[in-house]
């Protein structure tokens, strides 16, 4: 995505470099994952063999290569530094 902005006397700046956006999606994820990390309101890791159910819309998918993962802290379940049961709000960053 890429943004513009425009004052109050209607000047408007160039378009800035491309971000990128995440949107979270309710999942519930099981598995084994690595490298965990806890930094404010969220929760990273990697999939090492994690099983995802995305139910909006509803998918089934296996992580096995590392992908990273990121999710709330507002999870129902377990989270420990190498095992994730929970249903969560999640972005899941593709390689």
């Amino acid at each position: 995505m890429k943004a513009r902005a425009k004052d109050i006397n209607d000047a408007v700046s160039a378009w800035s470099e491309p971000l990128q956006v995440f949107i979270a999606k309710t999942s519930f994820i099981l598995g084994r994952i690595t490298n965990l990390v806890t930094e404010d309101d969220v929760i990273t890791f990697e999939a090492v063999n994690i099983r995802a159910i995305k139910f909006f819309p509803f998918s089934f998918n296996p992580y096995t290569s590392g992908e990273t993962i990121t999710i709330s802290k507002d999870y129902i379940g377990l989270v420990g530094t190498r095992f994730i049961f929970a249903l969560c709000d999640a972005v899941i960053e593709e390689t």
